[in-house]
């Protein structure tokens, strides 16, 4: 796999993840997520599971409490015809005002039905992101 193909995996996967909140599309969001997906790195949390994910998104769609969610930049870190792991930024826009940006690593995984979903989601320090240049 070229880099050029993960970086439309990715970026596609992104804008996927943007335009199923946008449209407070529960479904089509959860299809983006891997049953067996962990988000690591979450102050007070030591995993957070699809059921945990699945939970959240339920109430914050069926309440519209997220205005958007943005990605800005994009650096592959390793990717295979299976897999996709890479660095970005994570902004997400509240409808109370609040903002929240955290550099996040993804690995997204090709599963079965040959959908790509997350399966790993860790925040970054910011001290992390910045050894990786993703800062």
């Amino acid at each position: 796999m070229t880099m050029t193909d993960a970086e439309q995996i990715a970026q596609h996967w992104m804008d996927s993840c943007c335009q199923t909140i946008k449209d407070y599309d529960h479904a089509a969001h959860m299809n983006l997520i891997s049953k067996q997906v962990k988000v690591l790195g979450v102050p007070g949390y030591d995993v957070i599971s699809y059921a945990d994910w699945y939970s959240q998104c339920e109430y914050e769609f069926s309440e519209k409490l997220i205005d958007q969610t943005s990605y800005q930049g994009l650096k592959i870190r390793d990717s295979d015809a299976n897999r996709v792991k890479f660095l970005t930024n994570e902004t997400i826009h509240t409808n109370d005002g609040t903002v929240e940006s955290n550099p996040i690593e993804v690995l997204l995984a090709k599963e079965d039905d040959d959908q790509w979903r997350v399966i790993e989601e860790r925040l970054l320090s910011r001290e992390e992101a910045r050894e990786l240049d993703i800062a």
